[in-house]
């Protein structure tokens, strides 16, 4: 289907109809299973996914998808035994907030403490919008600083290795890419932890768009945090790490709540709002069948399934990840959890 016909199927039939001659449920469900066929147990794959070539495994994860998160401390434990050299835990934080890290870690602050430092450090009484977010932020923080007490009873090292406050404010007065620049940052911290010979290998846990290519909406120039790893001379294998339900192999192929209009729609439209309605409710109805038939268990995919891509890049309706895991974003593969 030529752009041009994709755009009038959107102006005539509504993005929903417009989006399913694109690719259909039953496409997608079979190239899906397909995928799921050609996955693993994951205990069968921690060799492969952190071999002895490879420095530093990224895992990239959604901050909000407290599931998958929820996994990482027993993920790390079977890494370690698969790995036996690993004793390094790099975390998506400021190298500032160090010493908060190490109080939290010394028993000397809980999780919600730690929050509070993190987001407003000099507000001994925040007001109860701020606690909102200071809670909401601990629960984000919970499994990663299990993670690293998990990295410490193993006798690692826990590292916070984000740009600092003074980073982000240069980051921000230049106009620059932050998502660049902090991958950059982030790569030259890891990198000095393995020159000072602190570390030996290590995992790095980070948010999502910073192991892609692509943003929310757009294809970038832009330089992933593995890339810049290689680039300084410290290998390492990007894979996403997620629950089902958030950026995994199902997400790929089923997007709901990730639908996105043309610039010239009106979103604001009832009738706009009512498609997007039925596009959510026929994704969930579309994903729940398939998920039906896939068994219970951890698995991680090697193997990416290009074929989809064309199809997904020619719609003008941009789904949010519709071009996330073509080749040319230099991921592994994705662990995912049923």
């Amino acid at each position: 289907m030529s752009i041009r016909s994709l755009i009038l199927a959107l102006t005539v039939l509504g993005p929903t109809t417009a989006f399913s001659q694109v690719l259909s449920c039953e496409k997608r469900t079979a190239l899906f299973h397909r995928e799921v066929n050609q996955s693993h147990p994951l205990k069968e794959k921690l060799a492969h996914l952190f071999p002895g070539t490879t420095k530093v495994l990224v895992l990239g994860e959604d901050h909000g998808d407290y599931l998958g998160k929820d996994r990482l401390p027993e993920f790390y434990r079977s890494l370690k035994k698969a790995r036996p050299e690993l004793n390094c835990l790099f975390l998506e934080l400021g190298s500032d907030q160090q010493k908060h890290l190490d109080a939290y870690l010394a028993g000397q602050i809980d999780a919600t403490e730690f929050s509070r430092r993190v987001l407003f450090p000099s507000d001994q009484a925040p007001s109860p919008e701020r606690r909102r977010r200071i809670d909401t932020y601990a629960r984000i923080f919970t499994s990663l600083l299990a993670t690293a007490e998990v990295t410490l009873r193993h006798k690692g090292k826990v590292f916070a290795v984000d740009s600092t406050v003074a980073e982000n404010g240069h980051i921000s007065a230049r106009g620059l890419d932050n998502t660049n620049e902090r991958n950059a940052i982030m790569a030259r911290n890891i990198s000095a932890a393995f020159a000072a010979g602190s570390c030996r290998a290590g995992v790095k846990i980070v948010g999502l768009f910073h192991i892609l290519l692509r943003s929310r909406h757009r294809i970038e120039d832009k330089l992933t945090l593995q890339a810049n790893l290689g680039r300084r001379g410290v290998p390492a294998k990007a894979f996403i790490f997620s629950s089902n339900l958030f950026f995994s192999t199902s997400a790929f192929y089923f997007e709901k709540y990730a639908f996105e209009f043309p610039d010239d729609v009106d979103e604001d439209d009832p009738a706009t709002r009512r498609a997007e309605a039925e596009f959510n409710a026929k994704e969930e109805a579309c994903f729940q069948r398939a998920l039906a038939a896939v068994p219970k268990h951890s698995f991680v995919s090697l193997v990416r399934t290009p074929d989809l891509l064309p199809a997904y890049e020619l719609s003008p309706v941009r789904l949010r990840y519709a071009t996330t895991y073509p080749r040319r974003d230099h991921l592994d593969g994705w662990i995912w959890f049923r």
